[in-house]
Parts: structure tokens; sequence; C-alpha cells
């Protein structure tokens, strides 16, 4: 399973090449709203096994800011980190600055694509091409209008750069990074999935929704708002679900009734994450709200199966987890 996830390892990674030996031992770090999680997953056999993880709360005051890690966390997670003894990791990167779009363009051959893109950046996207990683996949070959359609993903370079240097600074080497969505995708999906889904994240204080076929994120969209504050279905929850619900059924609604709607799938069901979602009740709100039917994810799907081995971290635990735990998988 492990050799079959490194035949997909993300073209994001292979901007920081480093020995196998030292990406093989790095811990998946993210620092999220307002928990700093991380997890080291080790092979045995034919599966995985935990060998560290934790979430270590954050100061919720000074975590809203993208553009600076505060001195407060830096405190917190250096501690961390000496305390594990972390020496290499991999790196979540929060979706909120991620540009995710789709885009049409004349057939070209593979090792011309990235140009071709290069040249279309800044019709979609405020940055200029040449302060921009970006990452793609083509979704869709037509042969008659010799047309490909491609799922984009671009994340601003310094940004990047601001999450290598912040753990550099700490002596830890960064082995690559990964975006917070598709790495909760590869938590939980099979490497030969195509279904085309919503995809509703709940954390405690932000929540992502997004459009995906397979492992590739279509359309995404982050909102300042989470769950934080939930313990169940109750009437207390219930504006907080009925907001994400209302975010949510916007945007599936536009990604099924586009004009280009043909040149990708239509969204099917609905897949959830976030320990909101464990909550007994939520999967059937969302699925009766929205009409479609909704699964909470098995972050564990590509580790090793649930009837086998029973995992140190409770369920509603994991979930949040998802990011670190996909991008863990791909050592």
């Amino acid at each position: 399973m492990a050799d079959a996830l490194l035949e997909k390892r993300n073209k994001l990674l292979r901007f920081f090449p480093v020995p196998r030996y030292l990406a093989l031992g790095a811990v998946s770090c993210f620092i999220d709203y307002d928990m700093f999680r991380f997890i080291e997953l080790v092979p045995r056999g034919s599966n995985m096994i935990i060998r560290k993880y934790g979430n270590v709360a954050l100061p919720s005051a000074v975590t809203d800011d993208a553009d600076e890690i505060s001195p407060d966390i830096k405190k917190i997670v250096e501690k961390t980190i000496a305390d594990k003894k972390i020496r290499s990791t991999t790196i979540v990167l929060p979706e909120r600055l991620v540009y995710v779009f789709f885009i049409t363009i004349p057939i070209v051959e593979q090792n011309f694509i990235h140009d071709a893109l290069a040249f279309k950046l800044e019709e979609h996207i405020p940055i200029p091409p040449g302060d921009v990683m970006f990452e793609f996949n083509i979704m869709k070959r037509d042969e008659r209008a010799k047309t490909m359609t491609i799922a984009v993903r671009a994340v601003p370079q310094k940004q990047v750069e601001k999450y290598i240097d912040f753990f550099t600074s700490l002596g830890v080497l960064v082995a690559g990074c990964e975006t917070e969505g598709q790495s909760a995708l590869l938590s939980a999906l099979p490497l030969t999935d195509n279904l085309c889904r919503l995809v509703i994240k709940i954390g405690a204080r932000g929540t992502l929704i997004f459009i995906a076929q397979g492992r590739s994120i279509l359309f995404s969209s982050s909102i300042s708002f989470g769950g934080g504050d939930i313990l169940g279905l109750d009437k207390e929850s219930l504006p907080i679900l009925n907001s994400i619900k209302d975010e949510a059924k916007k945007i599936i609604e536009y990604w099924n009734s586009r004009p280009d709607a043909d040149n990708t799938s239509q969204a099917e069901s609905i897949l959830l994450f976030g320990r909101v979602a464990e909550y007994s009740g939520v999967k059937e709100y969302f699925e009766a709200a929205l009409s479609y039917p909704a699964e909470i994810a098995n972050v564990w799907q590509n580790a090793f199966s649930l009837e086998k081995n029973i995992p140190t971290i409770e369920a509603k635990d994991a979930t949040d987890m998802a990011p670190v735990i996909g991008l863990s998988l791909l050592q």
C-alpha cells in the first residue's frame, strides 16, 4: 500500500527533494486554526502504524492571520517539536492560502502543459505567475474539440516559503508540503476512486467546502466559522449547521448547473470530515438538507483496516487530523 501511494506522490512534494531516508522519517505537521497537529505513520507489513501523534492547543486569539505565525504560536510549536524529537517534517498548508480552479486549453503534449497553464494563471489569480507554485491534474480530454480540461491548484510562493522558513528556524528539515484539502482526501479515498463529491470539512473555527473528483479538487471555498461550539445536533447547533448547509448548497448547485458542466463530472454525494460529523444526526441532517447521500470519511482508509486494528486516537480526534494522516501516508 505504501509503495502504491508513493507512485501518486504529489508534485508539491517534489519542490523540496531530500534524501529518501529523511523523508521516510518525517512527521506530518499542521498549524491549524486552534491546534498544532502532527502524526508519524510508519509501514509495518502491508499496513501502517502510528509512531507518534499529537493535538496541541494554540492561542485562538492569534491564529487568524494567514500571513503571520505569531511568537506565541512559535513558542508552543518549538516546545512540542523538542519534546517529541521531531527532526524532519512534511507540512500541511492551510486551504485558505490556496487558489483552486479548472481551465480548458487546446490539447498539448504532457511536457508543455505546465508552460501553457503558466500563461493563463493571471486570468484566475491576482498573483504574477513567477510568484506562484502550482500543480495540475488532467480531468478530461475531448479529442473531437481538441481541448483538455485541467484542474489547477496554486499557492503563493511566499506563503510556502514562510512555512518552510518557520520550521527550518526550529531546526526541522522540511521534506515537502501539501495543501489541507488535498491531504484530507489522501487519507480517506482509495487510489482508484474517481467519483465526484461535495466535500465538507468542518473545523473548530473554519469550514472548507469543495468539489472533488476522486483525489483532485476542482473548486473550493473557505468560510470563517466552524463547529467548535457544537456538541451535538440540537437547537443551539442548528444555526451554525444551517449556515454551513447554505454555503454548501450554493456550491453544489453552482457546480452541477454551470454552462460548461459537460467538461467535468457532476457531484453525486457528500463526504464529511471533522468531529462535528461524528455526532449523531449530523450526517442525516446534511443528507436531508442537501438531498444527496452522505458519508463520514474514514481517515484510516489507506493506512489500515479498522476491523483488524484499533487506533490509539479516538475517532473524533482522528477525523480532525485527516490532513496530517493523509500527508503522512506519502512518506
